[in-house]
């Protein structure tokens, strides 16, 4: 056996390729990295473990029969002024799905809560259906709405934006009236 080192010719293009392979592949990682990040936190914004779901349960109550719900209506507070969506909601099934778009972060210590008004309610006091602690970025974020009160004919539902944990007056965003 000879003991000759490996002589490695660098105008060989194959050369290179041992470079530029491993940063491809740290690319790619990266980009699917940032990826899965993103779907945490629209599964964070959603409340539910899969975003994919709440966008399914969207269409499909919009197929059926009974399911009420309208477009997002705008108050004039130039925060909301871009947001953009709609809403649905099947009383016998006791559940819905708002869909947004463009809906900026509520800020520190504020959140976003969706009310529903029953026309049978008798305190005539908004029941929630929702919290949000961030919003929808650039892309459409799709929330489940439940409640564990019977609500049997909604006439108005409202997004609000309210300090975290104070009894302060929440402010009025969005309205659907259906």
């Amino acid at each position: 056996m000879d003991n000759k080192r490996l002589q490695i010719n660098k105008s060989n293009p194959f050369y290179w390729l041992l470079f530029i392979v491993p940063l491809v592949d740290l690319g790619m990682f990266a980009i699917a990295w940032l990826s899965i990040g993103q779907s945490a936190t629209t599964q964070l914004a959603t409340g539910s473990s899969n975003a994919a779901p709440a966008e399914q349960a969207y269409h499909r109550l919009q197929e059926t029969a009974g399911s009420i719900g309208g477009n997002w209506l705008r108050t004039l507070n130039p925060s909301v002024k871009a947001v953009q969506g709609d809403l649905v909601w099947n009383s016998k099934e006791q559940f819905g799905v708002m869909r947004l778009l463009n809906l900026p972060n509520p800020g520190n210590g504020y959140h976003y809560q969706v009310l529903v008004f029953d026309s049978y309610a008798e305190s005539g006091q908004g029941t929630p259906l929702a919290s949000l602690a961030m919003g929808s970025g650039r892309g459409s974020l799709y929330v489940p709405l439940r409640t564990t009160k019977k609500i049997i004919e909604p006439y108005k539902f409202v997004l609000t934006r309210s300090p975290v944990g104070e009894r302060a007056e929440a402010q009025i965003l969005l309205m659907v009236q259906p």
